[in-house]
């Protein structure tokens, strides 16, 4: 039976507009949408009561509506730049403990890890946690923030249109919100090469088909030992776009000003 008394709330935040991939979030291999798959292993969880597709109010994102109700997904249309008031105003009405931040490009996002993270984040009282990504694979981890420091971040005078990095807007002010960098379990950890499980890239999408081409039944929330297992045996799969270094990165003006516009001064 699941434990749904935390009242935890899973949002996938999902748009068309991207410059790469767009609407790579519909994406469809073997009858599966990235979309579908996200949601098939958050429901997994033994943790999580509620998975809201939280998209925009842009009319380039009322196909993403359509294809949610066409499947029944709870989904909510909100600001399309600032990601936080997006996710106060899809879970308001529900008043939760905690909330999940799933991205829409992560199709083997891991119900394992998120339920470890829930547990560390319950247990240790805290207003945001994330796993470090020295270990873990890209595309894998969720973050996680207590309602109420949400609702509490909003109420600064801070610049919003950065929200898409929202861990920012939590580590750069470490002395106002408890911020818990979780270390992964050794079996949540892939030390075989560098491995990338999100999808931004045409060289994502290739991997990510060799990838669910090696699994028995694609159709189930893929564990973390059986995806790992595949990189183990067909080591020329991860080798695909392993290389790739999202541009974000590598942009040092960019990653300057939203450390800058993500601080709270007094």
């Amino acid at each position: 039976m699941r434990d749904k008394k935390n009242n935890i709330i899973a949002l996938i935040s999902v748009r068309s507009k991207s410059s790469r991939l767009p609407n790579k979030s519909l994406w469809k291999y073997k009858d599966l949408t990235i979309l579908d798959r996200i949601i098939i292993n958050l429901k997994k969880s033994k943790y999580i009561d509620k998975i809201i597709v939280a998209t925009t109010n842009k009319p380039s994102d009322q196909k993403i509506e359509n294809y949610c109700k066409k499947k029944k997904y709870l989904c909510f249309k909100g600001d399309e730049i600032n990601l936080f008031k997006r996710f106060y105003d899809a879970v308001k009405k529900y008043n939760p403990k905690t909330i999940l931040r799933v991205t829409g490009d992560n199709p083997f996002t891991s119900y394992e890890i998120a339920d470890y993270m829930i547990r560390d984040h319950l247990k240790k009282k805290v207003d945001f946690s994330f796993m470090r990504k020295d270990q873990v694979p890209s595309g894998l981890c969720p973050e996680i923030i207590k309602f109420t420091s949400l609702r509490r971040l909003m109420s600064y005078k801070l610049n919003f249109n950065y929200s898409e990095y929202l861990s920012f807007y939590f580590i750069n002010n470490s002395q106002l919100f408890k911020v818990n960098r979780i270390t992964p379990k050794k079996n949540f950890r892939f030390l075989k090469t560098k491995l990338r499980l999100t999808v931004d890239y045409k060289k994502d999408l290739q991997m990510i088909k060799k990838l669910i081409d090696t699994f028995s039944d694609h159709e189930k929330p893929q564990k973390l030992k059986n995806i790992y297992s595949s990189l183990i045996n067909y080591p020329e799969i991860a080798k695909i776009n392993n290389k790739i270094v999202p541009i974000w990165k590598k942009n040092k003006n960019l990653i300057k000003k939203i450390n800058l516009v993500s601080k709270i001064t007094k």
